[in-house]
Formats: structure tokens, C-alpha cells, sequence
């Protein structure tokens, strides 16, 4: 792994922050791709997709805040500086909440947009995903398996593992980011697929299967999950009650949404 991708004389240039980059810009080709077709104009698919991810960014690090306040409590200034510390679950509660505003506000129509955003989402999130695996964070846990995967010195979970001192490799973890972002892109072909050659597809059902298909993934994924997220409640951490209110909330609107 290679947490810096390459130099530029003093500036590194770092593969998570890469990979995340490709990853918005691959989901905005998507939404464009389908925006267009809903007769929406560019300036128009620009404008939405700017605020959108403006405002998933300044949620997932809000709700990282939230996660782990006391830390913060004590160093405010890392809220700002501090080059890690996003969750997803937060830029995508942040984000749903301003595509409803501005689809009721600009009165698009809120299903179709809605599916076009469930395409870029699920796409984009695939290939973020990788920059996690990069960079070491969002790991799993220790494991004697044939799959687990050692990290270098100088890596989130080697910072938070520690390392053998004679091999500067971490102990062996469960690589939760590549299992996260194959699923993503295992759910995005899927939905791709569905929408392309559904004969009776009906408008919100991308958007609805997606958090179905998503949140049951990220449930079982949590399950081998080792980093810190605020800790757990009943038996299951934050993400998993999160997960299992959108596949609830998902499923009853899909069933509604069928009738």
C-alpha cells in the first residue's frame, strides 16, 4: 500500500485523498449522465451536485466530531485541521436532507433525482473506499485468517495497532474496506442493471433498494470493524442502529411506493 501516491517537490500527494476525489468525480459523471435525461440542465446538475457534496463533507466530519467529543473538547482547533476524522453515515444524512430541500424547492422531480443520486452515491462511495484501504483506516480486526492483511508503519491502523518492531508491520486485519467497496460496487451494478432492463420500473426504487441493499452490508461489515466509532449500544455500535433504521424506513416506503 502506498499511503503517498507520489511527490510534487515539498507537496505529497496522498492516495486516499486521490482516490476520494475520483470517487466524486466518477459519481458526478453518473448523476449528470442521468440528470440529463430527466431534461435538467447542466448549470442546473452542477448547482445541485456542489451543495450536495458540500454538505455531506461538512456532515461526516460533524458526526466524527460527535463520535469522539471529548477529544475535540480539548483540541478544538483539530476540528478544522486535523487531515482525518469523516463518517460516512454523517455526510449522508447531511447530504439526503439537502437533496430533499433543493428537489422540493427547485420542484424536480424528487423519485428521479433521487435514483440518479443512489447511482452517483453508490458508485463514488466504491472508490473512496479504496482511499480508506490506503490510508489504514476504517480496519478491521485482528485475524489469524488467510485473509487478513498487514500494514506498514506510518499507516491510521498502525498508529492505532502499533507495529512489530522487527517486521514495522501491524498484526494481520480483516481488509473491512476492500469487502465495503466491492459490495458498493457489487450494489451499483446491481441497481445499474435493474433500472437499465426493468420493464415496469418504477421511479424511487433505486434509491429505496440502495439503502436496503447498503445498510445490510454495512451491518455485517460492522461486525469485523476494529476502529473507534463512538462506541456500542445493546450489543451493536452507532453505524449498525443507523443501518438498521434505513433498511426498516426503506423497506416500508418501498412497499408503499410499489402500491
Amino acid at each position: 500500500m502506498h499511503p503517498i501516491l507520489f511527490q510534487i517537490g515539498s507537496l505529497n500527494i496522498h492516495t486516499y485523498g486521490l482516490l476520494v476525489a475520483t470517487g466524486v468525480f466518477a459519481g458526478i459523471l453518473i448523476f449528470h449522465r442521468e440528470c440529463k435525461k430527466l431534461g435538467l440542465s447542466s448549470n442546473e446538475i452542477t448547482d445541485f451536485a456542489v451543495y450536495i457534496i458540500l454538505a455531506s463533507l461538512v456532515g461526516a466530519r460533524l458526526f466524527y466530531v460527535i463520535t469522539d467529543f471529548n477529544y475535540y473538547l480539548k483540541n478544538p482547533l483539530e476540528i478544522i485541521f486535523s487531515r482525518s476524522g469523516f463518517v460516512f453515515y454523517g455526510g449522508f444524512l447531511a447530504g439526503a436532507l439537502t437533496a430533499v430541500g433543493l428537489t422540493i424547492f427547485k420542484k424536480y422531480p424528487f423519485w428521479k433525482v433521487s435514483d440518479a443520486v443512489a447511482l452517483a452515491l453508490t458508485l463514488g462511495h466504491s472508490i473512496g473506499r479504496l482511499g480508506c484501504f490506503f490510508q489504514g483506516c476504517c480496519y478491521g480486526k485482528i485475524t489469524t485468517s488467510p485473509l487478513g492483511i498487514r500494514f506498514p508503519q506510518g499507516s491510521t491502523v498502525a498508529d492505532c495497532l502499533g507495529v512489530d518492531p522487527f517486521s514495522l508491520l501491524t498484526p494481520p486485519v480483516f481488509p473491512t474496506q476492500l469487502f465495503e467497496s466491492a459490495g458498493l460496487f457489487l450494489i451499483f451494478l446491481i441497481l445499474f442493471f435493474y433500472k437499465k432492463y426493468k420493464s415496469d420500473f418504477v421511479p424511487g426504487f433505486l434509491i429505496l433498494l440502495y439503502g436496503i441493499m447498503y445498510g445490510s452490508l454495512r451491518f455485517c461489515i460492522e461486525f469485523l470493524r476494529f476502529d473507534f466509532r463512538g462506541g456500542y449500544f445493546y450489543g451493536l455500535s452507532i453505524s449498525q442502529w443507523i443501518a438498521v433504521f434505513i433498511i426498516i424506513l426503506a423497506t416500508i416506503m418501498l412497499f408503499l411506493r410499489k402500491k
